[in-house]
């Protein structure tokens, strides 16, 4: 196979999944000595067409993880308008500390189902747990329920110890 272009694609809704996709993804041209494109799906524009790739594509691709799967959102889009036609992926993953449970075998079976040949996957640990609540420059989202807010103290009570990104190839 012949590598002629590498995608770093993502869905972020903090920043951390873009860091960490465009790394992987910046890495693997600079070592193929290939150009480097990126698509952003965060914003529901983004998401108004579908995106096609071939097998001289290589793609990077990664979602934040909710809940232990993908997020729900964004995972109809995924399913139907993210086709690989051969290509080449590296699915990654991010998650607040906790774990990324089904997470990156459900994005792995998605890239095979959409025509990908996933070579490798990646989980990483981000702690930043809730930052999209934190930075909404408009404090559009928040929380107040109690059960919740008892969730998030036990996590932060029994997760604090970082938990190691782990690689598959």
């Amino acid at each position: 196979m012949n590598i002629k272009r590498v995608w770093a694609v993502y869905w972020s809704a903090t920043g951390n999944t873009k860091t960490v996709v465009t790394a992987a993804a910046e890495g693997l041209a600079k070592k193929l000595d290939c150009p480097l494109s990126a698509i952003d799906f965060t914003l529901p524009a983004a998401r108004e067409k579908g995106m096609e790739f071939g097998p001289q594509d290589l793609v990077v691709i990664g979602t934040p993880t909710y809940a232990g799967k993908l997020p729900n959102k964004i995972l109809p889009y995924v399913q139907e308008q993210i086709k690989g036609n051969g290509a080449l992926a590296a699915a990654i993953v991010t998650f607040g500390n906790r774990n990324f449970d089904n997470s990156l075998a459900e994005l792995c079976a998605v890239m095979e189902q959409n025509g990908f040949h996933t070579v490798s996957a990646g989980a990483f640990a981000c702690i930043k747990c809730q930052a999209c609540i934190r930075s909404c420059p408009n404090h559009a989202r928040y929380f107040d329920d109690p059960a919740f807010l008892s969730h998030v103290a036990m996590l932060e009570e029994n997760f604090t110890e970082p938990k190691e990104d782990q690689l598959f190839w």
